[in-house]
């Protein structure tokens, strides 16, 4: 899956097919969407959960919609943000931040709530790929980061973190499943992808039954 992407609905839906099928193994990786689509088309991998940008996987992947993400702002408990119910770009711009790499779907998803704003976006201090290196920044320090909830969630229901939304017309990001459009999915694959829809229902995340050929 892409980094910082469903990092609660799949072990949630790894934990439910283990609990039927003990025995079985799973490979789970997580990284950049553009690796991920190299090791499904090359055999490697079933299938990935990633968000869909403009981009074109090609017409051998199949997208499959879950549904829509929107990254919050992440800051420690009792930061001076956490008080807010609702962030607009404008008290943002002058924060310090730790921010993905500029290349990754996260961060452009970053900059386009302030591209939208005709505000210039933040240039972060640190930039890092590493969930748990940013979780120990944010924990220790005033800076802020962006993410999905899902990524933040044990933090923020321990009263560690808190993740705040930012009022923005920007869209949120589709996320769904890409697959090989050329070979059928392993019995176990669909079991899977099963329980990550059914828990997109049972969780709130309005999932819907939409292809994209």
């Amino acid at each position: 899956m892409a980094q910082g992407v469903a990092s609660r609905l799949i072990p949630m839906a790894t934990i439910r097919v283990l609990a039927d099928y003990p025995n079985v193994r799973f490979w789970v990786s997580t990284g950049a969407v553009d690796r991920h689509v190299a090791l499904l088309l090359a055999g490697d991998i079933e299938f990935a959960v990633t968000p869909f940008g403009r981009q074109s996987f090609g017409s051998g992947v199949v997208e499959e919609f879950l549904f829509h993400d929107r990254p919050m702002i992440v800051v420690r408990r009792g930061h001076p943000l956490a008080s807010h119910a609702e962030l607009q770009p404008q008290q943002l711009v002058h924060w310090k931040w730790v921010l993905s790499d500029v290349a990754t779907p996260l961060r452009r998803a970053f900059d386009q709530i302030f591209v939208s704003e005709n505000l210039p976006p933040p240039r972060p201090i640190i930039e890092s790929d590493s969930v748990i290196y940013t979780k120990a920044i944010l924990l220790e320090t005033d800076l802020v980061a962006f993410f999905p909830r899902d990524q933040m969630l044990i933090e923020e229901k321990a009263g560690l973190l808190s993740c705040i939304p930012v009022k923005t017309d920007v869209p949120p990001r589709p996320v769904g499943i890409l697959r090989r459009r050329s070979e059928a999915l392993s019995p176990f694959g669909q079991l899977l992808i099963a329980a990550l829809k059914a828990l997109c229902r049972d969780l709130g995340y309005v999932a819907e039954s939409k292809f994209t050929a």
